[in-house]
Parts: C-alpha cells; structure tokens; sequence
C-alpha cells in the first residue's frame, strides 16, 4: 500500500469517526428536546382539562 493511500484510508477513518459521533451527539440532543416538547404539551393540556372539569363540577353545584 502506497503511502498516498495510506493517508487517504487514515483521512477518511477520521471524517467517518467523526461523522458518527456528531449523528450521536446530535440524536441524543434531538431526542432530548422532542421528549421535553412532548412534556410541556402533555402538562398543559392536563392542566386546561383540569380547569374545564373544576368549572364543569362548579356548575352542576350551583344548580343542583
């Protein structure tokens, strides 16, 4: 093996390395932000749930 191709192999080794660790990096970041968005919607819909079920209850008291 020419020492050309040498250097090329051990150039490409590195961009592949560090390809793969920026995909991880960046799927554990997006995985992380997606799971906190879904969170936050989730709690604020229970939340207005929450308020329409205690105005719904406060209303069948007033007339029952």
């Amino acid at each position: 093996m020419s020492f050309k191709n040498k250097i090329a192999l051990v150039t490409s080794l590195i961009v592949f390395l560090g390809l793969g660790v920026f995909g991880v990096f960046s799927y554990i970041n997006t995985k992380k932000s997606s799971v906190e968005q879904v969170e936050s919607s989730l709690k604020a819909k229970a939340k207005s749930l929450t308020t329409y079920i205690d105005l719904w209850i406060k209303d069948k008291k007033k007339y029952c």
